[in-house]
């Protein structure tokens, strides 16, 4: 946020939904089943022409 990082902010702290990962696609990946990774916007087209493909989201 601001570009600090969502676990060194108060978010770390939050009394009813704690953040303990920076990464978004960390968080994610904690409450799914399913893989899950980050792109940047050049892997994008890629990734979608692609998803249908393999089991990563």
């Amino acid at each position: 946020m601001h570009g600090v990082p969502l676990d060194q902010t108060e978010f770390a702290s939050d009394p009813k939904t704690p953040v303990s990962r920076a990464e978004i696609s960390e968080i994610i990946a904690m409450q799914s089943r399913l893989p899950c990774l980050t792109l940047n916007a050049g892997q994008l087209p890629a990734a979608l022409a692609t998803a249908g493909e393999k089991s990563e989201c």
